[in-house]
């Protein structure tokens, strides 16, 4: 068709969606390390879950859940 227009937006390249998504991530973890220690403190994060309605017993419990996972040098820190 003459005339007709295709305008179209470039494709995404993986490098743009990796470093999108780098910063998300790294938004994500600034909202939990409130120290900017570059860690995320367990106390951190049971402080998060009780801002957002959890109680101390249910934030301990879940943090201990998740930290027991992660929690690589069982320091009650992730980086």
């Amino acid at each position: 068709m003459q005339g007709a227009s295709n305008v179209s937006s470039p494709p995404t390249t993986a490098r743009q969606l990796e470093e999108a998504e780098r910063k998300e991530i790294e938004r994500a973890f600034d909202l939990f390390d409130e120290d900017k220690s570059g860690e995320i403190e367990k106390k951190e994060v049971k402080q998060r879950m009780m801002q957002i309605g959890f109680s101390e017993s249910q934030a301990e419990e879940a943090c201990g859940r998740v930290f027991g996972n992660v929690d690589q040098g069982g320091d009650n820190n992730i980086s």
